[in-house]
């Protein structure tokens, strides 16, 4: 069956880009297509390879033309349709993309449009740069964003039409002919050309659905041709007027009477414009004297606004030479950066005197820029620094708005549901990646059945039995979809499922989601609020206007309720147009996606259709734009009944930057009687150990006398307190009494066992543990093997104290010396473990009295020590890959740390035993773990050491980290002295800002090449955007030479 739309790829040795033109095409939403990939002279062997895993996907909709010579990039683009029988024809170049709903917009709009030849659509050029393996997104503009039809005329001046954006039909391409491959560039504005001369063209407004890419900085065969052959772009623009202009005078064909009649016209049209002119000249000089008292009163004020400009210029321009001083503060360091890089490949390749010529040259370039251009700036906002990943470019001002406004003339009668018992349905859209049901969604769902009538879960993920039996308590209905579509899809699927009829019987239905929790205070407050509000939609928080589009860069994203919770009522959901929006709604294909197409247009949808919105909590009653998240605990204080989820696993950096305590919002939690334990248990399995320790403060400094309530008693209670099993690793004999003082401050009842090498030290032990009247509490056992020191004799040698029921509590410490490490390391090093775990029996009290209060706490150890060892930043060393490989074998999916893990190193901590469950039911043995001499990072017990703690979080317990407070000031301070001598060196005052900067002058990681040059464009971006864009060409030169003297000095021929 012939496929109505062939589209045609042409591509030469250029994989990395062709691999996302495919992606593009077979995303389409509308399939009834066949592509034809055009192999003009490349690789065969590595295009068949390249092709081969997306044949299946392709479904026989894809063939491959091969060209032994190449025909050229113009002429490719006929080898792609000439066998085409298809109704339209559209060129997809293999760097350029679509939205998934290009080929359904285009094909349903010429299916509507009889007599238009082809349609174009809203284009967006996107800049990027190729890193590697990578292609990196700089910016994006809007092309000819005043543009709003194709015209002939239009054309003439200039193509706004890019090949990516022009679906058309093949009778029209038959007609006017083929694209004219003598041509080596302009064959498709030549053809646009022609085919105008015949036809009108639609054009489909509104939203980009076609990116152009085009690559600056790409000048070999990653290029684009408008950027390495742009000469002959000019030189053939004037070519081809040139033959259009001959043929029209001698009179060829209609098209050359056409365009002899054009100018004909402009000649008109000047003539005109003269005669007009010289009769506006005589009026003038008739009234010149009735107008001069008129005129001199207008110079008068002209002049004054004249002094009052150049007052202000005089003050932009201090402000610039403020702006130069930064710029130069960070190019110094930048240009000795590209020297010191370019010094020793200089004296093999000579780009590297180009590279430091290059950015000295960037930066003096800057210099003049800020003394010659003016420039505005202004004071930070309360927003995070914004950074662009690519190359200089002005950052547009952020600008917020109200919220829509809602169109007038509605009919509607009162909607209001107060006095009476309103019937309700809930749709809640859930998605777990392990498909469990954790508690905080049981809770909330079961207060929300005390409101609502039914309840329909509808899941983006399969779900566990378990989960599934947890859901029967509380939902009615429990539908299971792919995960296809987002959330929007999510919420589709469930209406139509439930049945449109069936919706009639309800006064009020509720799309809501697992990404909060709640409710922290009663739904009914919330209900008996709304209920009374007139209105046909409403929602609990709301997001402002924000100009430009945070996601794309352009345009606004409309001030909206947010998807979290939206509640509609019967008039509205009954209406044909609510109806339509569901219905109507296309494939959501990414996150921006379903922003675009649902959140962020819903509420502005149906105001503009006169429906009547309101928010339970406004967020023009908050100081940002985005209250629930930046300010929650002004919301929490004003009984706000839900807390989003992002906020435990959001970028620490961003909460820094913008003072969010995450602990105040669980203290006030805490005050609300919210049990905390339902969320602990959830973002324990999603969030980074390192992410959620910080942005919630997870470090409790104990005080060393036992704590007691507002009535007097202790609050440790010790009648419910558990049995404890301390154990310990003694290969030094000598230091059994200060291991007997420390089990001694352990509370309640308490068994001691230790684990030694050899005969004579195990009597050495058993003499001091008789001595010190610990005969019956103690077992001295000796090891098999001394392969993995104290994790193997604990994990290997102690399993079935580990797995006796008769303990709820572990107590790992051992006999430490360090000897390797220096005294006044290795003592520190000891003081630091057994000081912050074990100082004194008050501070053991409030330390085992945090496990009583925190039911989902799994185990507590001390912070990463940071004096003497090179830990912060490196503590992984070379284990994260082996423990992320066991840790899958464990089936523990908390994700990794970044750097610093948050574990317990030196191998001392206190926890639940049933935390320890994974790595004890893996069966470890001594042969498992290396002999003396191989006892170093990357083997097991290294490894082991850093994923205890995450083994906790896998079984859905929280870790903590303790310090008393001596220790904390000691630590506090060295750290607040390493911080600021390190951000002394960062032009920059937050680590939301110091971070990207570091990235781009240090490198991203192991094995990341640094950016002295993306360094500087970002702070010239951040600081002094005018510049920015000025500097845009010689940065994109110098980029290019940095880029050769890189690749030098790495081997790589240039």
């Amino acid at each position: 069956m012939t496929a109505r739309v062939t589209v045609a790829t042409r591509t030469k040795n250029r994989p990395l880009l062709l691999r996302r033109a495919l992606e593009s095409v077979l995303s389409q939403t509308f399939e009834d297509f066949d592509l034809v990939v055009v192999n003009d002279a490349g690789d065969q062997a590595a295009l068949d390879a390249l092709l081969e895993p997306y044949l299946e996907r392709a479904a026989g909709r894809l063939r491959v033309v091969t060209n032994e010579v190449s025909n050229g990039r113009e002429a490719a683009m006929n080898d792609g349709f000439r066998d085409s029988n298809a109704d339209y024809l559209v060129l997809h170049d293999d760097d350029d993309t679509w939205a998934p709903d290009f080929l359904e917009k285009t094909v349903a709009y010429l299916d509507e449009h009889a007599d238009d030849a082809g349609v174009a659509t809203r284009t967006e050029v996107v800049f990027e740069r190729i890193e590697g393996d990578s292609v990196v997104e700089e910016s994006r503009e809007v092309l000819a964003d005043d543009s709003h039809a194709v015209t002939l005329i239009g054309t003439m001046r200039r193509s706004t039409v890019p090949p990516i954006s022009f679906l058309f039909r093949r009778s029209a391409y038959l007609e006017v002919g083929e694209f004219d491959g003598s041509l080596p560039v302009l064959a498709d504005w030549d053809f646009l050309l022609r085919l105008l001369a015949k036809h009108t063209v639609g054009f489909i407004g509104g939203r980009s659905l076609a990116f152009w890419h085009q690559r600056l900085a790409s000048l070999g065969p990653d290029g684009n041709s408008v950027v390495i052959a742009a000469d002959e772009h000019s030189d053939y623009g004037t070519i081809i007027r040139d033959r259009y202009l001959r043929k029209a005078c001698q009179g060829e064909g209609e098209g050359g009477l056409g365009q002899s009649l054009l100018v004909t016209s402009l000649f008109d049209d000047m003539e005109r414009s003269s005669a007009e002119s010289r009769r506006q000249a005589s009026e003038f000089s008739q009234v010149a004297q009735l107008k001069q008292a008129e005129a001199l009163e207008v110079t008068k004020v002209a002049l004054l606004q004249e002094v009052a400009r150049l007052e202000q210029q005089q003050v932009e321009v201090l402000r610039s030479l403020d702006a130069l001083h930064g710029i130069a503060a960070v190019a110094l360091p930048v240009v000795n950066g590209a020297r010191r890089i370019g010094r020793p490949v200089a004296k093999t390749f000579r780009a590297g005197k180009k590279l430091v010529s290059g950015v000295g040259t960037l930066a003096r370039a800057g210099t003049r820029i800020a003394l010659s251009k003016r420039q505005v700036t202004k004071a930070p906002d309360g927003g995070g620094a914004q950074h662009s990943e690519g190359a200089l470019a002005v950052r547009a001002e952020t600008v917020t708005t109200p919220m829509p406004p809602i169109a007038a003339g509605r009919p509607r009668a009162d909607a209001r549901l107060n006095g009476k018992k309103p019937k309700r349905v809930a749709f809640y859209l859930f998605f777990d990646p392990e498909g469990q049901v954790d508690d905080y969604v049981v809770h909330k769902l079961s207060a929300l059945r005390e409101h609502v009538e039914h309840v329909l879960v509808v899941s983006n993920s399969p779900i566990s039995d378990e989960g599934k039996r947890r859901l029967a308590t509380v939902a009615d209905t429990v539908l299971e979809r792919e995960n296809k579509g987002f959330d929007v899809w999510g919420y589709k699927e469930a209406q139509e499922h439930f049945g449109w009829e069936r919706l009639a019987e309800f006064d009020e239905l509720i799309l809501l989601n697992y990404t909060f929790f709640g409710p922290i205070f009663p739904f009914s407050e919330l209900f008996d609020r709304m209920d009374a509000q007139d209105v046909d939609f409403w929602g609990i928080t709301s997001h402002e206007a924000v100009t430009p589009h945070p996601h794309h860069g352009v345009g606004s994203m409309a001030g909206h309720i947010q998807s979290h919770w939206i509640a509609v009522r019967r008039e509205m959901f009954l209406s044909d147009e609510y109806r339509s929006y569901w219905t109507d709604m296309p494939m959501i294909t990414s996150y921006f996606d379903s922003i675009d197409r649902h959140e962020g247009r819903f509420t502005s949808h149906f105001a503009s259709l006169g429906f009547v919105y309101e928010l339970a909590f406004p967020s023009g009653d908050y100081p940002s734009q985005h209250p629930i998240f930046d300010n929650i605990s002004l919301m929490l204080d004003d009984r706000l009944p839900i807390l989003k989820r992002r906020i435990f696993f959001h970028d620490p950096d961003y909460l820094d930057r913008q003072a969010i305590i995450g602990r105040d919002v669980t203290d006030r939690l805490e005050e609300a009687g919210f049990p905390l334990d339902l969320i602990w248990s959830n973002v324990v399995r999603s969030a980074k150990p390192r992410v959620l320790h910080t942005n919630f403060s997870l470090l409790e400094i104990l005080p060393d006398l036992e704590e007691r309530d507002e009535n007097g008693r202790e609050i440790l209670d010790r009648d419910q307190l558990g049995r404890t099993a301390v154990v310990v690793h003694l290969y030094y004999d000598e230091l059994i009494d200060e291991i007997i003082d420390h089990a001694a401050r352990v509370p309640g009842e308490v068994d001691l066992f230790i684990t030694t090498t050899d005969e004579t030290k195990r009597a050495a032990i058993r003499a001091a543990v008789d001595r010190r009247g610990w005969t019956e509490r103690t077992e001295v056992r000796l090891v098999e093997s001394n392969r993995g020191r104290d994790i193997s004799a604990f994990f290997v040698g102690c399993a079935d104290v580990l797995t006796d029921e008769r303990y709820e509590f572990i107590v790992k410490i051992h006999g430490k010396k360090s000897v390797q490490d220096g005294w006044n390391a290795g003592q520190w090093f000891k003081r630091h473990l057994l000081e912050n775990l074990l100082p004194n029996e008050g501070y053991a009290a409030n330390l085992f009295a945090l496990f009583q209060k925190h039911g989902t706490l799994g185990m507590v150890f001390p912070p990463v020590v940071h004096m003497g060892y090179p830990t912060l930043g490196h503590a992984w060393f070379l284990n994260k890959g082996p423990a992320g490989k066991l840790l899958r074998q464990l089936g523990v999916s908390t994700p990794l740390d970044d750097s610093t893990p948050v574990s317990p190193y030196g191998s001392m901590f206190i926890a639940r035993r049933e935390v320890l469950r994974p790595i004890v039911d893996a069966g470890f043995t001594w042969d498992d773990f290396p002999g003396e001499s191989g006892y170093q990072d990357g083997t097991l017990a290294h490894v082991l050491e850093r994923i205890v703690s995450y083994a906790a979080h896998g079984e859905g317990f929280h870790t903590r980290t303790v310090m008393n407070a001596r220790m904390a000031a000691i630590s506090h301070t060295f750290l607040e002295y390493k911080l600021q001598e390190l951000a002394s060196f960062v032009p920059y005052g937050h680590a939301i800002e110091q971070v990207p900067y570091l990235t781009d002058v240090l490198g991203g990681g192991p094995g990341a090449a640094p950016s002295p040059l993306g360094a500087l464009k970002r702070y010239v971006q951040d600081r002094n955007p005018a510049s920015a864009q000025a500097l845009r060409p010689a940065y994109a030169v110098a980029r290019k030479v940095y880029g050769q003297v890189r690749a030098a000095g790495n081997g790589r021929p240039v």
